[in-house]
């Protein structure tokens, strides 16, 4: 077997389009991540008329992508579950609450990053 490049190119495109291809079925199909995407759209705009510093951007961007990662996360733990199987077990049912718990705290540092800015 011959031995991997570290910059295989090709791998790395392949890597890009499934990523890609990933992020557009999420934005096309997922409604919490379309929500998500609308309410940070108005949230970039709000902290620009709030004239945020550029390292409270970065901050609130980080955030605000913490929170799409842990969504994309929990959409895939959802599919898998359900590609497991469509019956109702209390396991499917308890993977699924945890990786919504997980979205939900997710959000607890945006929510306190907006909290701490806007009483300062």
């Amino acid at each position: 077997m011959p031995a991997k490049s570290l910059f295989n190119l090709r791998r790395i495109g392949q890597a890009a389009i499934y990523s890609f291809s990933g992020l557009r079925w999420l934005i096309r199909n997922e409604a919490a991540f379309q929500q998500e995407l609308m309410l940070f759209a108005a949230l970039l705009i709000i902290g620009c008329f709030l004239d945020f510093s550029l390292s409270s951007q970065a901050v609130q961007i980080s955030l605000m992508s913490l929170v799409l990662l842990v969504e994309a996360l929990n959409t895939a733990l959802e599919k898998l579950v359900d590609r497991v199987s469509l019956d109702h077990h209390p396991l499917s049912g308890l993977a699924k609450d945890i990786g919504s718990a997980a979205v939900a705290v997710s959000f607890i540092p945006l929510v306190l990053f907006w909290v701490y800015s806007l009483m300062t």
